[in-house]
């Protein structure tokens, strides 16, 4: 189930009712909030989520396939994490059935850095960018 504070289609677009307010600042859509700018439902996207100066904390970059939709089950699916439209990690592709997450990338926000790191989380039902307080909340994926 997602939260208040999750990144996804039904939070995170100009159209959505209960968008994140990431910066705590009272204020949505705003600087330091998520925003998913592409939400390619059909394929074959990219989808793009941008946030202007995140704060700092945790975040998981990751991809879910929703069911219901007319993709391809299982669909290929690729992370690229960037800042500035300048690709930072790409993962590899990896097969995701209807109602998966895979969360390949860790991002850590700090004053000093932006930095990414392997996570490789994995869940099924979870559909979400999620912004992770105290490590991650994730099953880990079998190899």
């Amino acid at each position: 189930m997602c939260t208040a504070t999750d990144c996804y289609s039904m939070t995170c677009t100009t159209t959505a009712t209960a968008a994140p307010d990431w910066a705590a600042n009272g204020a949505t859509r705003a600087v330091g909030d998520p925003m998913l700018d592409v939400d390619a439902v059909n394929g074959p996207g990219p989808e793009t989520v941008t946030v202007v100066d995140p704060p700092d904390g945790v975040y998981l970059a990751g991809a879910y396939v929703a069911a219901g939709g007319t993709l391809l089950n299982p669909t290929a699916v690729t992370v690229t994490v960037s800042i500035d439209g300048d690709a930072l990690r790409t993962s590899d592709t990896r097969l995701l059935f209807e109602g998966e997450l895979w969360a390949p990338f860790a991002i850590t926000v700090t004053p000093e850095a932006f930095t990414v790191s392997r996570y490789n989380g994995c869940s099924q039902g979870f559909a979400c960018l999620v912004p992770v307080a105290s490590g991650p909340e994730l099953f880990q994926c079998s190899p």
